[in-house]
């Protein structure tokens, strides 16, 4: 698996007449869990100018939701000098509540208008509205919504779709799996979350003409659609138990996890009773890109025995192994 990291843009500013204590505006609590999703669509097509064909690219769209949490962040007290941003992978966006075209004292909604310049069959140019971001909430809740159908035309960067345009060869198909990294600051609340990564990098050729003429060309189209979607899950364990030859009643557990940050092994627990620490070991292989970790000398009952792992990755999500052994 391609394991590219886009640096995360992490901005975090205060908001004047706001609470000192920052606040993680990604906290999961009992009846909330934030979310994040994305899309990123980098495409071409082929132009005749002149007779001449050549190859450009279409405007590129992204689009971008977050919810995320306000609860212990004072949300009354934002005022027009309240500074806000949003990054994910390589777009990035931060102004003040004031410099929104709706914003006012009390409101609870600002939006921020992208433009791109156009130039109209008379010569003159236009500015043409290709999309927005909108912040709006509540006393315990912050959305976010950004859609933009021209990155380059509005003067934007994309969020991760031009990592992966050249990764696909002439006429074949990639899938992507990687991730970015998503961060928010509004007033005194802030965060950053990994978001996983999954596309489609396509490459296509396009033929003109008879192969045995002198005018045949060929012009190889690229067409990138990623999606983003919040870590939210915990790492993929797999657990193997095997009883160490003349003891029986010892056994040693080992297995692999799978995620895209980094897993630790946090808890051993044998019929209730935490083992260790340390109870075990994890490290990385990254020739397989997994983690390989061993708990070794189970010393177990007889009868029946349950046994209690648990993993974590960067973003805390949480990974609860079982496994329930009969001792004879």
């Amino acid at each position: 698996m391609q394991r590219c990291f886009i640096l995360p843009v992490i901005l975090s500013f205060l908001g004047l007449g706001l609470l000192a204590r920052a606040i993680d505006i990604f906290d999961k609590t009992p009846d909330f869990a934030p979310t994040i999703t994305f899309s990123d669509h980098y495409s071409e097509k082929v132009v005749v100018d002149d007779r001449s064909r050549s190859v450009e690219a279409k405007p590129e769209a992204i689009a971008l939701n977050i919810v995320a949490n306000l609860v212990g962040a004072n949300a009354g007290a934002l005022n027009s000098a309240t500074t806000v941003s949003v990054s994910a992978g390589y777009f990035s966006h931060d102004a003040t509540l004031g410099e929104s075209i709706d914003y006012k004292p009390g409101k609870l909604l600002a939006t921020f208008p992208f433009f791109t310049e156009t130039t109209l069959a008379n010569g003159n140019t236009r500015m043409t509205r290709v999309g927005e971001i909108a912040y709006s909430w509540t006393a315990t809740k912050l959305m976010i919504k950004v859609k933009c159908t021209d990155i380059e035309g509005a003067g934007l960067t994309d969020i991760a779709a031009s990592d992966y345009v050249t990764d696909a060869d002439t006429g074949t198909r990639v899938r992507i799996k990687d991730f970015a990294d998503v961060s928010v600051s509004f007033g005194n609340a802030s965060g950053s979350r990994y978001v996983y990564i999954d596309g489609i990098a396509q490459n296509d050729l396009k033929t003109f003409g008879a192969p045995t003429s002198a005018a045949y060309e060929e012009l190889e189209v690229v067409d990138v659609n990623v999606k983003g979607t919040a870590d939210q899950d915990g790492p993929e364990i797999v657990a193997t138990y095997a009883p160490v030859v003349g003891t029986p009643r010892v056994f040693d557990a080992t297995g692999t996890a799978a995620d895209l940050t980094d897993v630790t092994l946090d808890e051993v627990v044998v019929n209730g009773v935490r083992v260790g620490p340390p109870a075990g070991t994890i490290v990385y292989d990254a020739v397989n890109d997994i983690w390989k970790w061993k708990v070794p000398g189970l010393r177990l009952i007889k009868g029946s025995n349950r046994i209690v792992l648990k993993f974590s990755d960067e973003e805390l999500n949480v990974t609860t192994s079982t496994k329930t052994l009969v001792v004879p």
